[in-house]
């Protein structure tokens, strides 16, 4: 009889045993899972694009599309002139930031269109080209926004213009207060007009 019961707690012990086992594995199993990866997107798609239109349109220039734009929605946006050949543009082909539309008139020759773009962008071109500041006829605001000048030495400028005028851009070093190393840095932005000679830049 003793020996039955030995038994029975034997198994007893074991169902234990083997109860504990399964969950201590459990929870390893648990501790052991994959954590979740993050997936780090890639940068967002351009919405706009920005191009140069130029050619048979009535707004040549920059334009901003949405993006993906062609070469025709360029043409479209900046009004196409009488004569425009939105037909020769590429309608499928995805337009890069920065790329120069021509947009063609009927009629014309591939050399044509070829010599006629290079026209309209240097036209383009001067149009952007900052205006430079006339030292003999700019009002004291517009000297003193050059670059290192300020009011008082606009105020100069004023004054030793009224003595003399400017013969050329060096002569502004007549100044007090303006040498060689101020002249450098204005040389690009300013003009000498002269009222009885047409001075130079």
């Amino acid at each position: 009889m003793a020996r039955v019961r030995l038994y029975a707690e034997e198994r007893l012990a074991l169902l234990v045993l083997t109860a504990l086992l399964l969950a201590a594995s459990f929870l390893a199993a648990g501790r052991r899972a994959p954590r979740a990866i993050a997936l780090r997107a890639g940068p967002a798609p351009e919405r706009f694009v920005r191009v140069t239109v130029i050619g048979a349109v009535g707004r040549p220039g920059e334009r901003e599309l949405p993006a993906p734009a062609t070469a025709r929605d360029a043409a479209r946006a900046a009004g196409p002139a009488a004569g425009a050949r939105l037909d020769a543009l590429d309608a499928a082909a995805p337009l890069a930031p920065g790329e120069v539309v021509y947009v063609p008139r009927e009629g014309e020759t591939a050399a044509e269109i070829e010599r006629r773009r290079e026209a309209a962008l240097r036209r383009l071109r001067g149009e952007r080209r900052p205006r430079k500041v006339d030292i003999n006829a700019a009002g004291a605001d517009e000297l003193a926004g050059l670059p290192g000048v300020g009011p008082k030495l606009a105020a100069a400028i004023i004054a030793e213009r009224g003595r003399a005028p400017f013969r050329d851009t060096a002569e502004i070093m007549r100044v007090p207060g303006i040498g060689q190393k101020r002249y450098e840095r204005i040389r690009e932005h300013i003009a000498a007009g002269c009222a009885g000679g047409g001075g130079t830049e």
